[in-house]
């Protein structure tokens, strides 16, 4: 017996054959519908092509898919709870969902106590597990418009009233919300340390998190001793383990720390409150009291004194400058030679700068002291080679004293002739002018050596005896006359009456014997 579906279908085949698609093959299909729609589908009750299409089963579920939007997307994108149920080509939403059951016919078959909540988009994990489903699931809204994030059924929960944002799940978990999972360190300020031990409101005051501070003065200002005095870079020194266990190696700064300086307090150089960039790392801005050389030196300290003992000087003089000391300079105190000015204003070799007020010689002979004097001692026994001058001492003069010749302390300006200093001693009285050089020898003044016959008047007979002012009356002796007239005037005895040319009669061996001449006109 065929059953009341197949009559209707061949009702309806009949009808479509007769009037095609028109308005009574409409009708029939009203007249032949096995029951009421649900409330939600009344107002498409009339419209059985909205779900049914004629001849076609299959594509009654494309039908449903267009009205139903959200589930289609949701099956197209593989979502949701219609999206993970995997439908084969076979499946249609009939399946699950029939209706002319009536209006109050629930066509959903939802059981929540069977319901597999893993099929969604959000599985229920830890306390969500024993939630009832009104806690999500609230009347009136559909149940795929249960929201899924934490804050929106979280809010009254947040401690942090929204400070943090609305993804809890960034720090809380299913299992207790009181049990947070936040990783500090995925921040910019990885907690390290003692940081790991302190509460969030320790630097979270008021539950605030944006634009916190990350120096560390801003937590750590009551404890800095330094009074701001290290340009607040606290981690220069301090770690995150023991704020009072200081790190720091001053020895990566400009200013090393060798010597007495590694037992230096920091206090000694940084006073409380001074800048560290600020403070002068020149040994006299710590030393000036300590500086004897009253800054006659200059400021570069350390290029006498080392960083052991500032007493003991390192400095050099023989290998440091040009001026080696040596003799009494080396038992001198510094300031004897730098008392007016730093050390490169000192003299370096002009003695006469020093003993300008020991130079008996008045600067006669300039300023080169140690061509004769030593620097064992200004009186030590003077080198200085007279031989090397233009006059060079030799017989008497060899054993003189230098004040001898240089009574009034000149040098350079005394006169090298010898009647300067033997005037007195010329018996000549100057008749042979100031010569003395040509008769006289150093040997003595008495040893004379002149030859009178290397003149044009050699000396014979009576002359050789003859004193020298004898016939050298007046100077220059070069007019001294010659002729024996001009001598023996007074001795001719013929009165003039034989003319001048004694030497004719007479001889020098004596005036008042005439010679006899001879038949060949010689002298006898």
């Amino acid at each position: 017996m065929s059953s009341p579906f197949t009559c209707i279908r061949l009702l309806m085949l009949v009808a479509c054959v007769l009037f095609g698609e028109s308005a009574y093959a409409t009708k029939i299909e009203t007249l032949v519908m096995p029951g009421l729609l649900i409330e939600g589908h009344a107002d498409i009750e009339s419209e059985c092509i909205s779900c049914h299409s004629r001849f076609s089963p299959k594509a009654q579920s494309s039908l449903c898919l267009d009205c139903h939007k959200l589930v289609a997307a949701d099956v197209n994108a593989k979502e949701g709870f219609h999206g993970r149920m995997d439908f084969s080509e076979t499946d249609s939403c009939s399946l699950c969902h029939t209706d002319h059951k009536g209006r109050n016919a629930d066509i959903t078959g939802l059981n929540s106590e069977f319901f597999d909540h893993e099929k969604t988009d959000f599985p229920l994990i830890g306390r969500h597990k024993s939630q009832q489903c009104s806690s999500c699931h609230t009347d009136g809204k559909k149940w795929r418009e249960a929201p899924s994030g934490c804050f929106s059924c979280h809010e009254k929960d947040d401690a942090h009233k929204g400070q943090l944002g609305k993804m809890c799940a960034d720090c809380h978990s299913s299992s207790s919300w009181l049990k947070q999972s936040f990783d500090h360190n995925e921040t910019n300020f990885a907690l390290k340390g003692a940081h790991q031990e302190v509460q969030c409101n320790a630097c979270h005051p008021n539950e605030t998190y944006k634009n916190v501070p990350m120096d560390c003065v801003s937590c750590h200002r009551g404890d800095d001793v330094h009074r701001g005095g290290y340009e607040q870079k606290c981690d220069t020194c301090h770690g995150n383990v023991k704020w009072k266990e200081a790190k720091f190696n001053h020895n990566d700064t400009d200013f090393a720390l060798t010597g007495v300086h590694q037992k230096t307090t920091c206090s000694s150089c940084h006073a409380v409150g001074e800048i560290a960039s600020t403070i002068p790392t020149s040994c006299v801005s710590c030393h000036l009291v300590n500086d004897v050389h009253r800054g006659r030196n200059g400021d570069d300290c350390k290029s006498c004194h080392g960083t052991d003992d500032w007493s003991k000087p390192r400095f050099d003089h023989d290998r440091d400058t040009q001026f080696s000391l040596i003799g009494i300079h080396k038992v001198v105190t510094c300031n004897s030679c730098h008392a007016g000015g730093i050390k490169e204003n000192a003299p370096v070799r002009e003695c006469v700068e020093c003993h300008k007020a020991n130079d008996p010689h008045k600067g006669e002979l300039g300023d080169a002291c140690d061509d004769c004097h030593k620097p064992t001692g200004w009186h030590d026994s003077t080198h200085f080679d007279h031989e090397l001058t233009g006059m060079p001492l030799y017989g008497m003069h060899a054993l003189a004293e230098c004040e001898g010749c240089h009574k009034s302390g000149q040098y350079a300006a005394v006169p090298t002739a010898c009647i300067e200093c033997h005037k007195s001693d010329d018996v000549h009285k100057g008749a042979l002018e100031e010569q003395c050089g040509e008769c006289h020898n150093a040997n003595g003044w008495m040893f004379w050596n002149y030859n009178h016959d290397l003149t044009n008047f050699p000396l014979t007979g009576n002359h050789t005896d003859l004193a020298c002012e004898s016939c050298h009356k007046s100077s220059p002796p070069q007019n001294t006359p010659k002729d024996c007239f001009s001598c023996h005037k007074s001795d001719d005895v013929h009165l003039g009456r034989f003319g001048r040319n004694c030497e004719r009669c007479h001889s020098t061996k004596a005036f008042d014997v005439n010679l006899i001449m001879t038949p060949n006109g010689d002298r006898e």
